[in-house]
């Protein structure tokens, strides 16, 4: 068992029974009504196409009409896999009463492993101080490819055991095969730096390890489904609300794939499998192609176990995004290729599926490039009217985002594909690059804390991207100077149903470059809410949000700007318990308003450890604890 330095001894938790509060469905349509609705796009696309393709690609120039028809056709397949991959809805959690430690076996042992290399100290504090909540006896390593003696010291005030290597070779995979030799529990969970084991995670893992009901193959590994921290770029990570969605689903084919967050392995089987797979810079997909080959599968939970914190910014975002497109792409050349393996048709749906956004990301600068092709020449790709075909191509796609929003179950908005594939254009194209040349991408650390660089630097990240919404305003540009003048070849109808269907492409171009500089990361801290008093030098005020450096608040006093102030806090723990903090504060900035309040930010002076401790337990594990609804019922009130 983890020594601790809170002295909390690992116990079962009594918590309230909202396991399947998460399969409440937000789109409260049964099952058969998003399946017709996805049948009936299907059916619509499938006619769509059939009309494009033998109605209005003859008597064209094929140079421009047949890159946009096989655009489409694109967008069309990738919508087919979602359906397939998202046939089925994810099954509750059987209900049960009394201890949640029931539920687990008490035979096996728990290694945890805490992987880290640039990451800042903060975030291995909290995966170290998530880990004294759980509610099995464990053992936590910390892995550090950095070699840092700072973090060999908070181990060690953790009672966390240190290892270090003296190179990175494998990257986060060779870490961890690396510490596989010298563990002997039965049963290894990995976490990053800054992911949060939920207290019941090892509790309600464990059993599917084991499960006999779902599937017909031997369970490898669990994946702890996790919710994501920042949600300020929510709207951008279409590929894990998916996969959320998706992947508990996909158990019962047993095609569920690992693409990130806290998993919970047999550690014979990975030292069978020779550890984790090191080829590819995905090494959570490769892993599951190796699994699957071998005839394991992995298990997503039904409900949420762990949070994991998103990319501290935009420039991390493309450093993430971009490893898991080069790392999906180089499993298509690897040993385990979904192309080549003799997987089931479903398991290689849910990988093909994967490349549904890089593929969507190609199908979208093609449809760019037509358009300003089109628009500079004045050439109609099709032969048939404009303003038919695009209230046909409306129409259709009006339906496949309606099918799309309810599989999602409202968690991804219609059109955020669209979205999605064009703010990330350059890195799916680059990805298709290191496909065709077969060099080895290398590892791209994707920081958890940090701020962005100004706006116009942003957009030199993506240039892409911009260089896509230039030329085709461009072209706009000068093809309603046409209209205006009326110097165009075309009929003035088709001239301006070429330029309606311009806009419809411009805009969500633009709206996606804009992304890159209204989104950028500002705050050097991630602000968590919390709803919670204190007293400041006596006086009640209102906590706004609270992290380990400081709190903002909201106070019927002023509060003059660096004076410094006495702050009281009874901030609850995972298993109940509440502790008092007195601690000291500097006042940051202040600004009053008209109804009398005054809102403050506080930055904490001399923190002892312990306190710090307190906090960040406090705000990256009893406050998303909280919010699944699985706390102990004596803090529910406090949250």
């Amino acid at each position: 068992m983890t020594s601790s330095p809170f002295n909390r001894q690992t116990v079962p938790l009594t918590v309230p029974d909202n396991r399947n509060e998460q399969f409440r469905r937000r789109i409260p349509t049964p099952v058969w009504v998003d399946r017709m609705v996805s049948i009936g796009a299907l059916i619509g696309g499938v006619a769509y196409l059939g009309w494009r393709g033998g109605d209005t690609l003859s008597d064209t120039d094929l140079l421009l009409s047949m890159p946009l028809f096989l655009a489409e056709v694109v967008l069309w397949l990738s919508f087919g896999a979602v359906v397939r991959r998202a046939w089925r809805r994810p099954v509750p959690v059987p209900a049960h009463s009394g201890e949640i430690a029931e539920i687990a076996p008490v035979v096996q042992s728990v290694d945890v492993l805490i992987t880290t290399l640039n990451d800042s100290e903060d975030a291995v504090r909290i995966s170290l101080i998530s880990c004294h909540s759980l509610d099995r006896p464990h053992r936590v390593w910390i892995l550090d490819d950095g070699g840092r003696s700072e973090i060999a010291a908070l181990a060690a005030d953790h009672g966390a055991e240190y290892i270090h290597r003296d190179n990175a070779a494998g990257a986060r995979a060779g870490n961890i095969n690396n510490a596989l030799p010298l563990s002997d529990a039965d049963l290894v969970l990995l976490l990053r730096a800054g992911d949060v084991a939920f207290p019941d995670l090892l509790s309600y893992a464990i059993p599917l390890l084991a499960s006999p009901d779902v599937g017909e193959s031997a369970t490898a590994g669990v994946i702890a489904a996790a919710v994501e921290r920042d949600a300020e770029r929510g709207h951008w990570d279409i590929e894990t609300t998916d996969t959320a969605v998706v992947n508990p689903s996909l158990n019962q084919m047993d095609a569920a794939i690992w693409n990130e967050g806290p998993a919970l392995f047999r550690r014979a089987l990975l030292v069978e499998l020779g550890g984790l797979v090191t080829d590819t810079v995905t090494t959570e997909l490769a892993t599951t192609l190796a699994l699957w080959d071998q005839g394991y599968c992995v298990r997503t939970s039904e409900i949420t176990l762990s949070e994991v914190p998103g990319a501290a910014n935009l420039t991390a975002e493309l450093a993430l995004r971009d490893r898991w497109a080069r790392g999906r792409m180089q499993t298509l050349r690897s040993s385990h290729s979904p192309l080549s393996s003799g997987f089931s048709s479903a398991q290689r749906a849910a990988v093909l599926g994967q490349f549904g956004p890089m593929l969507g990301s190609v199908a979208r600068i093609t449809i760019v490039g037509v358009a300003v092709v089109a628009i500079l020449s004045s050439s109609v790709p099709v032969n048939a009217s404009v303003g038919v075909v695009a209230v046909a191509w409306a129409a259709a796609a009006a339906v496949r985002a309606t099918a799309r929003w309810l599989l999602s179950d409202g968690r991804i908005t219609p059109f955020a594909d669209t979205h999605h594939e064009l703010a990330f254009l350059g890195v799916h194209l680059r990805s298709l690059g290191t496909l065709i040349s077969g060099r080895p991408a290398k590892y791209r650390f994707a920081p958890r804390d940090g701020l962005d660089p100004s706006a116009k630097d942003m957009l030199a990240r993506v240039p892409a991207l911009v260089v896509s919404m230039v030329a085709l305003a461009a072209a706009m540009v000068f093809g309603v100077e046409q209209f205006v003048q009326d110097t165009n070849a075309l009929p003035r109808n088709e001239h301006a149903a070429l330029l309606i269907a311009g806009f419809a492409i411009l805009v969500p171009t633009v709206v996606a470059t804009s992304g890159w500089v209204t989104h950028r990361e500002r705050r050097i801290y991630q602000r968590q809410t919390v709803e919670i008093a204190t007293r400041i030098d006596g006086n009640v005020c209102r906590v706004l949000d609270l992290v380990a450096d400081g709190l903002g608040i909201e106070s019927g006093t002023q509060l003059a700007p660096d004076s410094v102030v006495t702050v009281a806090l009874r901030l609850p723990d995972p298993a109940g318990v509440h502790h008092e903090l007195s601690l000291r504060a500097t006042v940051r900035w202040s600004t009053s308003h008209a109804d009398g309040m005054c809102h403050a930010g506080l930055e904490f002076v001399d923190l002892r450890p312990i306190h710090r401790d307190r906090l960040v337990e406090f705000s990256s594990v009893t406050v998303p604890y909280g919010r699944i609804g699985r706390l102990p019922e004596t803090t529910a009130t406090v949250i």
